[in-house]
């Protein structure tokens, strides 16, 4: 005879990874600072692609995240807890890039943190990033975002919770 739970929930094993962004003056432009590849599974990043790295995070203390090649797709939920993704969570489809919310159109600026003046940076909450290759799929949130550096030279340093789904 076979006995059947009912209630439970399965928990897929999450981890963190932190990307250092590049060293660059704002007042220059996006530009600046460069551009870093990212694999999202082990934190690994340069300035070259390949080796694994699904995403690129560009422009601004390296905040504005894409795929990394026409290899990977990236897509994006803004309602549900990280905790609550599943490989059932749907999410839409992001446009070239996240980044600040405000950059994007419509009722809803598409963004995974919010940026004040003054240099204050909030994450928003609920909002989790996809990435695939069609065969393996990660979903991650922002958990911390770190600024070192001074007005006209800085770096941004964040933290990912991912999980694989």
């Amino acid at each position: 005879m076979i006995h059947l739970l009912k209630h439970v929930k399965i928990s897929l094993t999450a981890w963190s990874v932190t990307l250092e962004g590049n060293w660059g003056n704002p007042a220059l432009g996006g530009g600046d600072y460069g551009t870093i590849y990212f694999n999202i599974v082990n934190g690994t990043q340069g300035e070259t692609s390949g080796a694994g790295r699904q995403l690129k995070f560009d422009s601004y203390n390296n905040s504005f995240i894409s795929p990394a090649s026409g290899s990977f797709t990236l897509q994006y939920s803004d309602d549900t807890a990280f905790d609550d993704v599943t490989s059932s969570t749907p999410s839409t489809a992001a446009p070239y890039a996240l980044g600040r919310k405000g950059t994007g159109t419509g009722a809803n600026p598409i963004g995974w943190y919010e940026y004040t003046e003054g240099g204050i940076v909030s994450l928003v909450e609920d909002f989790v990033m996809y990435v695939s290759d069609g065969t393996n799929t990660y979903a991650f949130a922002a958990t911390g975002y770190q600024a070192n550096g001074t007005a006209t030279n800085n770096q941004g340093i964040y933290t990912f919770e991912v999980k694989q789904l």
